[in-house]
């Protein structure tokens, strides 16, 4: 059994669709030519709601699982960083897809995995193309207060920085605000 975590429901699900759609055909090519070991591969799927808790609650559950052989998933960088402690502790291989926060895989658990890049690379690459491709110089930064927001922000606000740019805004719009009246009058 392989463990397929994160958001299944919500605003952010649609992190997790894709990559589920990516596991369940992974798994039906392989059953089709006998499985691993002779063995069929089943998906169990992990609905952690984006939320930290949960996540601790669920990662300790399918931590204990003997029968859950590895995980995919847990998009959202702060429950993907509990998670990580935990499936460490259990020994159970925790592979992340999408969430970008270095500390996940820079504190030496030997069964995280990454497949995507950190803030650290992603800040730094959309501030030179700021500069580089669209010419710009006078910065202003929004993010949403995420662990992923925010970290990405703080990478782009240094490698702008030390390009000289004009940071003139750093706000935190958080996820549910509708009205960004202020923040536009700000901007403007």
């Amino acid at each position: 059994r392989i463990a397929v975590a994160g958001p299944m429901s919500g605003p952010n699900a649609v992190f997790v669709r894709e990559q589920l759609n990516g596991a369940r055909l992974a798994v039906e090519q392989a059953n089709a030519n006998g499985g691993v070991l002779g063995l069929p591969i089943e998906i169990q799927e992990i609905d952690d709601k984006a939320d930290t808790e949960e996540t601790g609650r669920l990662a300790l559950e399918i931590g204990s699982d003997h029968r859950v052989l590895a995980v995919i998933g847990h998009p959202n960088s702060g429950p993907a960083l509990l998670a990580s402690d935990v499936y460490d502790q259990y020994k159970v291989p925790f592979v992340i897809t999408v969430a970008t926060n270095p500390k996940i895989t820079n504190r030496g658990n030997t069964f995280t995995f990454r497949i995507c890049p950190t803030d650290e690379m992603q800040g730094p690459l959309a501030a030179e193309y700021a500069f580089s491709k669209l010419g710009k110089k006078t910065i202003a930064i929004l993010h949403d207060g995420s662990t992923y927001g925010k970290g990405a922000s703080e990478e782009f606000g240094k490698r702008a920085d030390s390009e000289g740019a004009n940071i003139v805004l750093l706000e935190i719009a958080p996820r549910g605000q509708t009205d960004f009246g202020s923040l536009v009058a700000k901007l403007a």
